[in-house]
């Protein structure tokens, strides 16, 4: 299977990413920084880029069968990046870029342990 894993370098991106590659998965994983995915080892791909940017997220889920978005924050300031960044994810799996058209997104919306509700507004 070919996974992206948006927030791959999060404690929940990085376990993500840990298990599908123990799994024998193909991993795209999106990161500002690689640094922390640097060792992950065979299987993994590093896209760097900006989850606000629709050229870079779309890079990232071409020739994916899954899209994992795991952003987040790692403190309680207030951000958007969640709700723009999975706005972006959603709007390349609709676009008309070759095998964009993941069959399966899932979103994880976890901050300091506490649920996150934030308002997605998509138009396509």
């Amino acid at each position: 299977m070919h996974v992206a894993v948006f927030g791959a370098t999060g404690g929940t991106g990085i376990e993500l990413v840990r298990q599908a590659l123990g799994r024998g998965d193909s991993v795209t994983a999106f990161v500002r920084d690689p640094g922390p995915l640097a060792d992950a080892g065979p299987g993994l791909t590093i896209v760097t880029g900006d989850v606000r940017n629709p050229a870079d997220v779309a890079r990232a889920v071409r020739e994916q069968d899954a899209v994992v978005c795991a952003l987040g924050a790692r403190d309680l300031k207030r951000t958007t990046i969640r709700a723009t960044g999975t706005a972006s994810i959603i709007r390349a799996r609709h676009s008309r870029i070759p095998r964009a058209d993941v069959a399966h997104l899932i979103l994880i919306e976890l901050s300091a342990g506490a649920l996150i509700r934030q308002a997605v507004t998509i138009t396509t």
